[in-house]
């Protein structure tokens, strides 16, 4: 009796996983096919052989500080923003391999560097991460999340060879979006068609406030930025390190890293360009944008 029964809840288990790994086959491909994500969207909407000038990748300081658009019709240029928010360096670098490994080209990458990458980045999987899943059957991504995931229960690493224990545990992050892309495939989730997103303008601080400088002396030292500009040298492309303003932050940068560094972290002298202390609105982007093109056009010129 006992036998049968569990011949029986084998049985219902088998079926129940494989019609599990089936709709997480399926949510996979909904979303390689459409634009929800960065990943995606880039493999989905451009064509590898057209060449971009330059592309953005940085976390929510590069997707909300400086706009793709702005520069390209300061610079008659053609570039796209990479950046994705709650991501840090390792993401960055993973999102630039992505690009390259997709069959795309470009001259240059403006790296938007944060604070806490300038010296040492943590080998932490960071929140957004879960966008790159889509492509987790591409060994640099395996790879990727093979180093860097924890735990007794890794989802990344088994969820290359069974799907539904990486949808199952992001059934909200990617489960639910792969079914709202069945009708949306076109959605792109916070950036628009040239993968910028901008805050609206800030109405927390009068428009005529100066702001009063902290200075702070920092280093940029971080070693995976070697790992970094030899990834793009071996492409053809120039890393440019770019450090966007600061609501009342002026830092004083020691560059052992050797790359081009544009630092305009105190060149926004009034508080309502801020949307918060380390993110611009929709007036700052464009002054940013506007000063950063100047800085770019003897850069792309060489």
């Amino acid at each position: 009796m006992m036998k049968k029964f569990l011949i029986q809840l084998s049985k219902y288990f088998l079926i129940i996983a494989l019609i599990a790994n089936l709709l997480s086959l399926i949510s996979n491909f909904l979303l390689k096919r459409s634009s929800i994500f960065k990943a995606s969207f880039l493999v989905n909407n451009f064509d590898p052989e057209q060449a971009f000038d330059y592309f953005i990748i940085g976390s929510s300081r590069g997707l909300t500080s400086i706009g793709s658009e702005e520069i390209d019709q300061k610079l008659t240029t053609r570039g796209i923003n990479l950046s994705q928010d709650d991501t840090g360096l390792p993401s960055q670098l993973l999102m630039a391999k992505h690009f390259f490994e997709s069959g795309f080209r470009a001259s240059y990458c403006i790296l938007v560097l944060d604070e806490p990458d300038f010296e040492h980045s943590s080998m932490q999987i960071n929140d957004n991460d879960y966008r790159m899943a889509p492509y987790l059957q591409r060994d640099y991504i395996y790879d990727y999340f093979r180093e860097r995931e924890r735990g007794i229960i890794r989802p990344y690493t088994l969820g290359k060879y069974v799907p539904a224990v990486l949808y199952s545990y992001y059934n909200t992050e990617l489960f639910i979006p792969s079914l709202f892309t069945l009708f949306r495939p076109t959605y792109r989730h916070r950036f628009d068609q040239y993968g910028n997103y901008t805050y609206p303008d800030s109405q927390l601080n009068p428009e005529n406030e100066s702001l009063k400088f902290i200075q702070v002396q920092k280093k940029i030292s971080n070693t995976l930025l070697y790992e970094f500009e030899e990834y793009l040298r071996t492409r053809g492309c120039q890393l440019i390190l770019y450090v966007a303003p600061y609501e009342n932050r002026e830092l004083i940068i020691q560059q052992e890293v050797k790359a081009p560094l544009i630092n305009h972290s105190s060149t926004l002298l009034e508080n309502s360009y801020f949307y918060d202390p380390i993110h611009l609105n929709e007036k700052g982007k464009l002054e940013a944008s506007s000063l950063l093109a100047k800085e770019l056009q003897p850069l792309f010129q060489k």
